[in-house]
């Protein structure tokens, strides 16, 4: 299969997958719990293969212990693969060999998956993770709200420089430039 027009790739140490611009997904490798194919087959694929079962997606985050969640283009999630500790964001803890619906998605935009869990940035600059985690990010198998972290901050406001007088300056609007006889300084 031709892969021209990818907009979006992930692996991990088994799987591969890749988005086309028209929002259509392939995936290749290890096909454990059906994380290639997606459609309940476990035969592994050494070329792309057209997930057929995922269609408009505009991301794909494959986490580390074999499953998958595809961002679709609206804002929901699906995911599939290994369930355990809740990885599939859709309340339960068992293996899915077909994609199933991440509980009350409908407005994320990004995504990212880690060891055992999945992380999606949201509207409003809200961030919501579902998985089990060792540590500090989550604990839960259907998506909670992180109100500890800001996905967009304002920009912070711009400052004088606090370089010396005569030194080199910039100016945003242009490019420096270097004059060969009184050092770095900003283009008018």
């Amino acid at each position: 299969a031709s892969l021209s027009g990818i907009v979006y790739i992930s692996g991990n140490y088994k799987t591969t997958c890749a988005v086309k611009d028209t929002g259509v997904l392939y995936c290749w490798g290890d096909n454990t719990l059906s994380m290639v194919t997606a459609d309940g087959t476990t035969v592994s694929k050494r070329t792309p293969y057209l997930v057929s079962g995922v269609t408009n997606v505009k991301e794909i985050a494959l986490g580390v212990t074999n499953w998958n969640c595809a961002l679709k283009h609206e804002g929901a999630v699906q995911c599939w693969g290994s369930g355990s500790g809740g990885k599939l964001g859709n309340g339960g803890t068992t293996d899915e060999q077909t994609p199933v619906s991440v509980t009350g998605m409908s407005d994320a935009l990004s995504i990212s998956a880690g060891d055992s869990q999945t992380c999606v940035s949201r509207e409003l600059g809200k961030m919501s993770c579902w998985g089990s985690s060792n540590s500090y990010v989550t604990q839960s198998n259907t998506p909670l709200e992180n109100t500890n972290v800001e996905c967009n901050p304002t920009p912070p406001t711009p400052q004088p420089s606090d370089s010396p007088t005569g030194g080199p300056t910039t100016n945003p609007t242009t490019s420096p430039s270097v004059s060969p006889t009184s050092g770095p300084t900003a283009n008018p």
